[in-house]
């Protein structure tokens, strides 16, 4: 898939041994709702607020060279590679992104309104690819199949079926079109769990995996809340590495 091979560039920095993503994932002899269902369940789980403003801080780790061994424990972060995003958003109209670096320098600003996409580089030293600063977040908040079915397509997974699949943590739907890409969701909540491709090419191919978690709730006015559905964090790895976390601040 060409979106998969543009990807390549950006995740060759992250080149490492492999190691499992998951454990073993059975099928399940139960019903499953089918594709269309489950995608308009998705994207009704959108916050009922219109607009919001979210700041978040993304720190960015060191891997190990292509060819070396995994480190055991989780290396600090890379100071230099750390950014912060500042993310405004209507619903249906709007999203812009302003990510700066930790002094509050705007490194990079992206718009999309009225079907119109900008974006403009706005340091020398340091260059952001479409995937560096895309913010996840906002097929969540969006509330549309649309929104999903493009934001997937993007990763390089077109779901055509669904299964029920048991893992380490208990029972997920899994949207998928190929054993390595899929989108996870929690079978009682229907929050996305985790999204995983496979990125071909070069001395690849690589296992990515993005993972959804501390999930909190955008309260809307009066005393009903919104159920928990956006993810405060946001954790990115290769081939089983954590190369880059985003937290909702």
């Amino acid at each position: 898939m060409q979106v998969v091979k543009r990807l390549g560039h950006w995740v060759a920095i992250c080149l490492l041994g492999a190691s499992p993503l998951f454990g073993p994932a059975g099928p399940a002899h139960a019903y499953v709702p089918p594709l269309d269902d489950l995608l308009e369940q998705l994207a009704g789980g959108a916050p009922s607020a219109g607009s919001a403003i979210i700041d978040l801080q993304c720190r960015v780790y060191p891997v190990a060279p292509a060819g070396e061994a995994t480190p055991a424990a989780q290396p600090a972060p890379d100071r230099g590679r750390g950014f912060r995003q500042r993310v405004y958003w209507q619903r249906g109209s709007l999203l812009a992104v302003e990510t700066l670096a930790d002094d509050g320098t705007v490194l990079h600003v992206l718009l999309k309104e009225a079907g119109f996409t900008q974006a403009a580089q706005l340091s020398t030293t340091r260059r952001f690819s479409t995937a560096d600063i895309r913010p996840l977040l906002y097929p969540f908040l969006e509330g549309k199949v649309a929104a999903w079915s493009r934001e997937l397509t993007y990763w390089g997974v077109q779901p055509t079926a669904v299964d029920l699949a048991l893992t380490k943590t208990g029972q997920m739907y899994r949207m998928t079109d190929d054993p390595d890409k899929a989108l996870w969701l929690d079978k009682e909540t229907l929050r996305p769990v985790r999204l995983t491709t496979r990125v071909d090419g070069g001395p690849g191919p690589w296992l990515l995996s993005i993972e959804f978690s501390d999930f909190i709730s955008f309260a809307a006015r009066g005393p009903e809340k919104d159920p928990l559905r956006i993810p405060r964090r946001i954790t990115y790895a290769v081939n089983g590495a954590t190369f880059k976390d985003v937290q909702m601040t």
